[in-house]
């Protein structure tokens, strides 16, 4: 829906409210002739979704969008005390003091990660 491309679903789970208001196409659930009926439908030009509508129900969901919404629970959540004591190890330009820290979103700082390593792998 994202991408603008129509959407042929079954009514099922959350699928009525994702796809609900013409977004998609429905069709009988647990029936494969009639996903392909409706998949041929929407090729044929015999169906139309709402793309646009898709479209905007899809952006609601983008990543950057979603992680500020629960960067801002999160800082909500944090006891204002807290803050403070995140704010004071900062320095004056908003950097922690250190090179193995970085940044962290929510205001504070978090131990830079090291290399990745699959399990079992040895490192010379």
């Amino acid at each position: 829906m994202g991408l603008g491309v129509p959407v042929v679903g079954t009514a099922v789970e959350g699928l009525p409210l994702t796809l609900g208001e013409g977004r998609g196409l429905f069709v009988a659930p647990e029936d494969p002739r009639a996903l392909a009926a409706g998949i041929a439908a929407i090729l044929r030009g015999e169906q139309y979704t709402d793309l646009d509508g898709g479209r905007a129900y899809a952006g609601r969901f983008e990543a950057g969008l979603v992680a500020e919404q629960y960067a801002a629970v999160y800082r909500r959540l944090i006891h204002p005390r807290q803050v403070g004591e995140v704010s004071a190890r900062l320095s004056p330009t908003g950097h922690t003091h250190g090179p193995n820290t970085v940044d962290d979103p929510l205001g504070g700082a978090r131990p830079r990660a090291g290399p990745r390593r699959r399990p079992g792998c040895r490192t010379p």
